[in-house]
């Protein structure tokens, strides 16, 4: 199971008063895994921060070849930024585009 075999190292926390969030840098290392979904991440990050899901967003992960480690740079706002999804809702958001 993913995480099983992984650490998460806070870098660097800043807050940025202007757009009500915190700025964070992390390194995850994840030993014998792919480098982890931004999913995988948000739920991480959602867990350690004791923040909701739909708080986070991901800038970007990066993994150099043959690393175990991901350099990740994450944001939290103080404000929902995105709608929770259910199952339901997304094949009905899919079932409509495809119209």
């Amino acid at each position: 199971m993913w995480g099983e075999n992984m650490d998460m190292k806070l870098l660097e926390e800043k807050n940025d008063v202007f757009f009500n969030r915190k700025i964070l840098l992390l390194e995850i290392k994840h030993d014998g895994q792919p480098t982890p979904s931004r999913k995988q991440v948000e739920e991480l990050i959602a867990q350690q921060f004791n923040v909701d899901i739909t708080h986070i967003d991901i800038d970007y992960i990066r993994t150099k070849a043959a690393r175990n480690e991901s350099k990740i740079k994450a944001y939290i706002y103080e404000k929902p930024i995105k709608e929770k999804e259910t199952k339901g809702e997304e094949s009905e958001a899919q079932t409509q585009q495809n119209q």
